[in-house]
């Protein structure tokens, strides 16, 4: 058994995407390393028995509460729903999440299983394209200089963290 247990555990850390399996009190019960590094954790063992509230914000950690508390009520899966985390070194994570209810012999929810994959960078982009349209638009409808430097300045700020501008 213990042997099976480290082989699953090998397994799970070669997945470069987030992979979890909580207990219907939301704490975590399996992780993989991608997570608990991201934690800002040397070892999975170290978040086992942890819950969002021990390693996000307060708000943040409520709503993912929220969330699985209600997929487990319902037994229903949620696939590809975007959600938005900060991790221990600062940096925000747009993160595509399918979360499903785990069930035994009996049909019984006994917990919750997730995978979340990164996509920020698709995120960014959409967010680039959609702000581009935007200044095109506010040029070519003639809006006053002010409005669209403005505009400019915020969809910099918003590619690159940390950066705040100015004209």
């Amino acid at each position: 058994l213990a042997d099976e247990r480290i082989a699953l555990q090998l397994l799970i850390d070669q997945v470069p995407d987030y992979l979890w399996i909580k207990d219907c009190e939301s704490r975590f019960v399996v992780v993989n390393k991608a997570l608990a590094t991201d934690c800002g954790l040397a070892a999975t063992s170290d978040l086992v028995g942890r819950s969002d509230f021990d390693i996000h914000p307060l708000e943040a950690a409520r709503v993912f509460r929220a969330h699985e508390m209600q997929l487990l009520a319902s037994g229903r899966s949620a696939v590809d729903i975007e959600e938005s985390v900060v991790t221990k070194s600062g940096d925000r994570r747009w993160l595509s999440s399918t979360k499903a209810p785990l069930r035994d012999d009996d049909g019984e929810v006994f917990g919750l299983m997730g995978i979340a994959r990164d996509v920020s960078a698709r995120v960014l982009a959409d967010e680039l394209r959609d702000g581009q349209a935007q200044l095109l638009e506010m040029i070519a409808k003639g809006a006053p200089l002010h409005a669209v430097l403005d505009r400019l300045i915020r969809l910099v700020e918003s590619q690159l963290i940390g950066i705040f501008g100015s004209i």
